[in-house]
């Protein structure tokens, strides 16, 4: 499913400036995780957090997304649980959307069900590297 939402633009991970999602004076460092037909997609190396959910320690990541259709820039904080390979949106910031623009958006409550199942190569990509098992970039 991350496949759906990463779509190909010419924009770069830095072209947003820093993200809403994070700290005053964070340094981003934002590492290409998915150029293809479907999109553009970047993990922020530099930001890690935890989250809990339902009594479980969930892993926090950013994730930047460029999307062309429907047009989309947004920045997504990804929660992972690791034991059980699953994705979810904890919370996300539009820089620009049909919808709506330069606002954060709601998550109404965290469902871990964001990933295909069995998660795809780059859901993996997304969960391993939330849960420190690999880098970012393969």
């Amino acid at each position: 499913m991350i496949s759906a939402l990463l779509l190909l633009t010419a924009a770069g991970a830095a072209d947003f400036g820093t993200s809403p999602m994070v700290d005053k004076g964070h340094a981003h460092r934002w590492t290409l995780v998915q150029d293809d037909e479907q999109g553009t997609g970047w993990i922020d190396e530099a930001w890690r957090g935890e989250t809990e959910h339902e009594g479980k320690r969930l892993k926090l990541v950013l994730v930047r997304v460029d999307i062309k259709s429907p047009t989309m820039q947004a920045d997504l904080v990804m929660a992972a649980d690791c034991e059980r390979n699953l994705l979810g949106v904890k919370d996300g910031y539009l820089f620009e959307a049909a919808f709506g623009r330069q606002m954060r958006f709601p998550v109404p409550g965290l469902t871990m069900d964001f990933a295909d199942t069995p998660p795809s190569e780059e859901d993996m990509q997304l969960i391993d590297f939330a849960c420190g098992r690999t880098p970012a970039a393969k």
